[in-house]
Parts: structure tokens; C-alpha cells; sequence
């Protein structure tokens, strides 16, 4: 049986519709499922993320000593259960994004998963967060998300997620993963991306907090110069003190922000720490 006929059947058996409020996009390219699994790893455990049928979690199982998934959906958590529950396999059911590694006992160092087009920049923003645990991660995400995680400087798809993530994080391409292997087809194209944590950011940024308020607050008005979006970025620090750091730190002011490197970025941070607050150099 097709992977696509599988789906239609099992959602037929579940009474689920593929639309409405529990709409997803099953992958059921064969191929792809096996790529998203091998660039998982296979050493020890992996968190599988958004489950839902199962498909990606029966690859995961030949390659892991077992497998922990999150599945907020009580519809499909109760049809996971019954399909794998005599495998070595976890379910829990709840919002990942609400989840903490602490509440695991045994906290796999790996995640994969088909992850849900509108909830990708959070799940991204989660696993650098407890990058510390998880330390690689395989994902199918649009193919605009990956090529801006991939993304250099001074090009139109450079920004604060990209920023953000390159700071903690190797990202890679695996492969392209065209529509018509999900059902329902999606409108848009997808990718195979892996995210290896850095065991130290990219950049010193003397203060993170502060780098990334400043990166916001740039690129909120990215069509504008450094100096006129960063003059109300840090309370305190008006428009002739912001041209003054820009220019200790050797850049024109008259920049815009998507064209600047994470080290002139960590650069600029590091020098206004101190006036922020914090311990600042160059």
C-alpha cells in the first residue's frame, strides 16, 4: 500500500479529516522519510516532534534505541500508542513548546520531525534554547525557512531568526522535498535541514540579551539606515551616542542592517553593553 493510502485509510479509521482543525501534512515520500532519519544519527534515543502517523517514527525506530515523541493531539497520541506501544517507544502527549527537558528522564541529545509550517520559528527558537540537550536535530521545514537559516549577509533573506540560529547552530541543507510528497500537498516546497549545536556561540556578544535587542530593534526597520534604527533600540542611548559606537566599531552608520556579519553584529554588542548596562568592549 501507498504511503498516501495509508494516510487516507488511517484518517478514514479515526474519523479525521484531512482539513479543519487537526489539518496536517503527512509526508509519504518514502525517500524522504528515510533521509530525515538517517540525518537524524543513530546513536541512543530521539526526540520525534509532531509524530503524527507514525511514518517517520517506524524509520526512527530501526536507527534508535528508542524513541520519545511529542504529539499534542489526542486523537493521534491514542493511535500511536496502539501502533507502537510494544516497540521502544514513549509517547507524551503535550505541546512541545510548553515542554521542558527536565521533564524527561532520559533526554535524548537528538530531535527529528515533519514540523508544522506555522509553528516553525518558535520550534527552532525552542530547541537553541535547550540546545544543551539537544544537541542535533533533523527537520522538514519550508523551503524559504531553509534557504533564510542558510542565508550570509547582505542578502534579502538575512534576519533575526537567521542571526539567531547561525549564532548557535551549523545548519545544512540535506535535500529539497518537493510538494507532492506530503498529503494534503502543501502549496509550497520543503527541506531536510540539520541543526548541530555549537558547544559556544559563533560571536561574543557580551550580553545576549542585549545583542538580540538590538538585532530586533535594527531590523524592525530594515529599510533604514543602522543609526536611524537603532536610535531607540536601548533606552538611554540616543542617536548621537549610537553614531559614535558605530563608528568605534568601524562601521558606517549609513549601513543597513541585513548587511552586517555576526562578527560585526557580536562587535557592535559588545561595545554598548556597558552603556546598556552591562560589561562592555570591543
Amino acid at each position: 500500500m501507498s504511503l498516501s493510502a495509508e494516510v487516507r485509510s488511517v484518517l478514514a479509521q479515526l474519523g479525521v479529516r484531512p482539513s479543519g482543525r487537526r489539518s496536517q501534512n503527512f509526508m509519504i515520500d518514502r525517500q524522504a522519510l528515510t533521509d530525515v532519519a538517517d540525518a537524524s544519527g543513530r546513536e541512543g534515543s530521539v526526540l520525534e516532534i509532531g509524530p503524527g502517523l507514525g511514518f517517520l517514527t517506524r524509520e526512527l525506530l530501526e536507527r534508535s534505541t528508542r524513541v520519545v515523541a511529542v504529539e499534542k493531539d489526542r486523537v493521534l497520541a491514542e493511535y500511536l500508542r496502539r501502533t507502537y506501544g510494544a516497540r521502544p517507544f514513549e509517547l507524551i502527549e503535550a505541546d512541545v513548546l510548553e515542554l521542558s527537558p527536565a521533564a524527561l528522564a532520559d533526554p535524548p541529545a537528538r530531535v527529528a520531525g515533519n514540523i508544522p509550517y506555522g509553528i516553525t520559528s518558535p520550534i527552532l527558537e525552542w530547541l537553541v534554547r535547550h540546545r544543551r540537550t539537544f544537541r542535533r536535530a533533523a527537520l522538514t521545514v519550508q523551503w524559504e525557512v531553509a534557504e533564510r537559516l542558510s542565508a550570509r549577509p547582505d542578502s534579502r533573506d538575512w534576519a533575526p531568526l537567521t542571526i539567531f540560529v547561525q549564532m548557535h547552530a551549523d545548519i545544512a541543507i540535506v535535500r529539497k522535498v518537493p510538494k507532492s510528497s506530503f498529503y494534503p500537498a502543501p502549496e509550497v516546497d520543503s527541506a531536510v535541514i540539520t541543526l548541530t549545536m555549537l558547544d559556544r556561540t559563533r560571536v561574543d556578544t557580551g550580553d545576549e540579551g542585549h545583542f538580540f535587542r538590538i538585532v530586533r530593534a535594527a531590523f524592525q526597520q530594515r529599510r533604514k539606515t543602522l543609526l536611524n534604527g537603532l536610535k531607540n533600540a536601548v533606552p538611554g542611548l540616543d542617536r548621537r551616542v549610537w553614531g559614535d559606537q558605530l563608528e568605534a566599531c568601524g562601521i558606517d552608520a549609513r549601513r543597513r542592517p541585513e548587511t552586517l556579519s555576526l562578527e560585526e553584529w557580536g562587535a557592535l554588542s559588545r561595545r554598548t553593553t556597558l552603556l546598556a548596562g552591562g560589561p562592555g568592549r570591543c
